[in-house]
């Protein structure tokens, strides 16, 4: 029988014509920022071959009794209110940056700048309005770290706002740990993340940078903690180095980027990097022609990052024999090394512009060019100075996450996918019973805490293998009434739940055989990847067996008879927070924002404790099970706002042909993303669409320098790159583009080959846990293939 004709549905998401992140007048704006940088002739200083001045500090080592009085003499971070809106001028250059004095932006800001006055922000976003605002001449903001990948917010905070990159500086990261005098390391029971080496049975407590945790410990006179800090972080705030060089990874940098109102002129006398930002309404399937449009002129990349389109988050693509396939929608960020003043990148743009439809140049810049050794450490001070030329960057054969016997790897995985036979079966969705009604706020504490399961914890893992039981049991983060609960749900009706309190310990509870599969989410709509699990995926060894789509549907809730009037705090994980904070403003509610690890834990946390002032945004299921009124439905900002989870299994299904496939493979190469054009190029001859693309550092090789004597040492930061492509592992076009993908990579593993979730979906579906809660039927169950 014919296939029936698929049809491209534009999904109508929200166009705030008076949001400040849109991206309307693209192209002229970007014909207007090429003119400026091919023509506007300013004039350079090069400040950043100056040498580096001392700095005075201020805060001598002090004892305990008054280093609380100290601290308090610091400049204080701006913050919004403090935005003047009319221009200020100043003799100084005033740099902007995100943290409190001995951060590691404000080293990075004095390397940038060495005569500069600082500026401390609270916030991101804080540090672009003081440039906007003429409160600062330049912000300092951190873009990625070669171990800990990208800073999405700040990526987004450059389409959002009109600065330019002007620059950009590579800062060595070098921890301390750091306590108030006469502390000893025994004595610790708090530190900023566990020290393993060193025999430290600490807790964990995040803060909201390295510097501040050092101001804290100071000004508060803590003795039983520790911070992760810097050298200057511990002579401003009158602290010992208990520990020096304490980071796991000597290959631990941050690529900081050098913003301003107006851009340089570019040039051709030294290495120069471009930054742009495009997006299509077709997806992913432009990044190969834009690819090819920057490889055929010789022109290589440094740098691609996928963030999500807030214009068009969702693209449904409607087939009447399958069903509809969900694709989200991206905006690309890409580094290249040449001048806007050079004619083949221009003409490579212009070739860019005729296939997008919208296009960017963020900067055309100065690479960073000077020499630089991991041992430096990022003393705010001129006193360091790197000795090596040529980094010997960090082989660890003996890590968990490392990338050894690939090929072998991929040719076990490859044989297991397209010979293994499995069963398939189908189960009814039935209704879940809640077990916990509405009570009043005088026995609520003792019902949440006493009858809700426990989240796993790694701790209540044994190390052999458990079995038993007829239900299928399925591990999520979370605690009951969470969205990664309602996607287990979704995705196996007839299952037994095993919460757990971290990502890492739902995979291990696979592989322990606590529990036989794991739903874990992946992406947002909104939001963008949840990168955590993405690195996860690499380092343990379980496959992805499907997929489900979630909508999220956000609630206000509070405990019976609270009014939103009386509300003096929204609790919710940050994503809950960010997805809602414009419908909040249009509330009118003055609260403050705090974040949790996922929504219900908000919503238990508030009616565990009874707090009739905070409010928890989590979904109508947790409203249910915590005895929590619903003031406000449909609280997100954006309908389209979907979270994409992944199921995981000790073992790979058997891919077929007869329905929507996706396969999953990450690969990675020794010379970093010069490669990703021709494996593109291997998918795109065969009519290979693709769905995902994401990158994260290569923990096995974070950094590439390539010396050139007459300019300096350029610094790469090394990916690994994960795709996601439609089509099954049984189709030879698939197993010829592998084969060809695998003769251009050192490193290549298939994630899994699983069906896609072909599901109807519409944005106003509650995602509640239970039957009751009238799911529409055309939400369907995904007809997992189970081993």
């Amino acid at each position: 029988m014919k296939a029936a004709p698929q049809l491209a549905r534009s999904y109508p998401s929200e166009q705030n014509s008076q949001g400040t992140d849109t991206y309307e007048t693209s192209r002229s704006e970007w014909q207007s920022s090429s003119a400026i940088l091919t023509s506007k002739v300013v004039s350079q200083q090069q400040s950043e071959t100056l040498p580096m001045p001392p700095v005075s500090v201020g805060v001598d080592h002090v004892n305990c009794h008054n280093s609380t009085a100290r601290v308090s003499h610091h400049q204080k971070p701006l913050t919004v209110n403090d935005l003047s809106p009319t221009p200020m001028h100043g003799s100084n250059l005033r740099v902007a940056y995100q943290g409190v004095p001995g951060a590691y932006s404000e080293a990075a800001a004095g390397k940038a700048y060495p005569n500069c006055k600082a500026i401390p922000c609270d916030q991101f976003e804080v540090a672009f309005q003081a440039v906007e605002c003429w409160t600062a001449d330049r912000a300092v903001l951190p873009v990625e770290n070669s171990l800990g990948g990208s800073i999405h917010r700040n990526y987004d905070l450059l389409l959002r706002h009109r600065l330019h990159i002007v620059g950009e500086v590579h800062l060595p990261v070098h921890h301390c740990l750091l306590a108030l005098p006469g502390v000893r390391k025994e004595l610790l029971t708090r530190c900023e993340r566990t020290l393993t080496k060193l025999g430290l049975n600490v807790s964990r407590e995040a803060v909201d940078d390295t510097a501040g945790a050092a101001e804290f410990i100071a000004a508060n006179n803590l003795h039983d903690t520790a911070a992760m800090a810097s050298a200057r972080a511990a002579e401003i705030y009158g602290l010992e180095i208990l520990e020096d060089g304490i980071q796991d990874d000597a290959s631990n940098v941050t690529r900081f980027v050098m913003l301003a109102r107006d851009p340089i002129v570019p040039r051709t006398d030294r290495p120069f990097k471009t930054s742009i930002v495009f997006a299509h309404e077709k997806g992913t399937s432009v990044l190969f022609k834009v690819l090819s449009a920057l490889a055929f002129r010789d022109i290589s990349l440094t740098k691609i990052e996928s963030r999500p389109n807030h214009n068009r988050p969702i693209r449904l693509v409607d087939d009447v024999n399958v069903g509809t396939a969900k694709h989200f929608e991206y905006m690309f960020y890409v580094d290249f090394e040449a001048s806007m003043a050079e004619t083949r990148a221009q003409n490579a743009l212009s070739e860019v512009q005729e296939f997008t439809s919208f296009l960017r140049v963020l900067g055309s810049y100065p690479m960073d060019m000077t020499p630089w050794s991991p041992s430096s450490s990022t003393s705010h001070t001129a006193s360091s100075q790197p000795t090596s030329r040529s980094y010997p960057c960090v082989q660890n054969a003996q890590r968990s996450d490392s990338c050894g016997t690939s090929r072998s790897e991929w040719r076990s995985t490859f044989a297991t996918l397209t010979s293994k036979v499995v069963t398939q079966k189908t189960l009814p969705m039935p209704p879940v019973s809640v077990g916990i009604d509405h009570v009043n706020g005088h026995n609520r504490a003792a019902r949440v805490l006493g009858m809700n399961q426990k989240p796993l914890s790694v701790n209540d893992l044994p190390p052999a293998p458990m079995h038993g039981g007829a239900n299928l049991r399925v591990a999520y983060q979370g605690v009951p009434g969470a969205y990664s609960e309602a996607a287990a749900c979704k995705a196996y009706p007839n299952y037994e739940s095993v919460p757990c309190d971290q990502f890492e310990v739902a995979f291990q509870a696979v592989e322990l055989w606590i529990a036989d599969r794991a739903v874990l989410p992946i992406e947002n709509s909104l939001g963008g990847s949840i990168h955590r699990n993405y690195d996860l995926l690499l380092r343990h060894c379980l496959h992805i067996v499907g997929e489900v789509q979630l909508p999220v549907h956000h609630c206000l809730l509070a405990l019976p008879g609270v009014s939103k009037e009386f509300l003096t705090c929204v609790m919710s994980h940050p994503q809950g927070l960010a997805q809602c904070e414009r419908t909040l403003t249009k509330l009118g509610l003055n609260v403050t924002r705090k974040a949790v690890d996922n929504t219900a834990v908000a919503a238990e946390h508030i009616a565990a404790n009874n707090l009739r002032d905070t409010a928890a945004i989590a979904s109508a299921r947790a409203a249910e099970i915590y005895g929590l009124e619903i003031l406000e439905d449909g609280l997100q900002d954006d309908a389209s706002n979907v979270t994409r989870f992944v199921m995981l299994a000790r073992e790979p299904i058997v891919p077929r042909t007869d329905r929507p496939f996706k396969t999953s493979i990450v690969f990675a190469h020794e010379k970093g993303t010069s490669v990703l054009y021709k494996v593109l190029s291997a998918f795109a001859a065969r009519d290979i669409s693709l769905t995902k693309i994401e990158s994260r550092p290569n923990h096995n090789r974070p950094i590439r320098l390539v010396d050139d004597a007459n300019v300096g040492t350029a610094k790469h930061f090394e990916y690994m790159f994960y795709i996601d492509f439609e089509a099954s592992m049984a189709e030879t076009r698939v197993q010829n583009a592998l084969s060809d993908v695998r003769e251009l990579t050192s490193f290549l593993r298939v994630l899994g080959s699983y069906p896609m979730d072909m599901t109807p979906w519409s944005p106003s579906y509650s995602t509640s846990h239970t039957a009751s809660s009238k799911m529409n039927h055309s939400y369907g169950n995904v007809n997992m293939a189970k081993p």
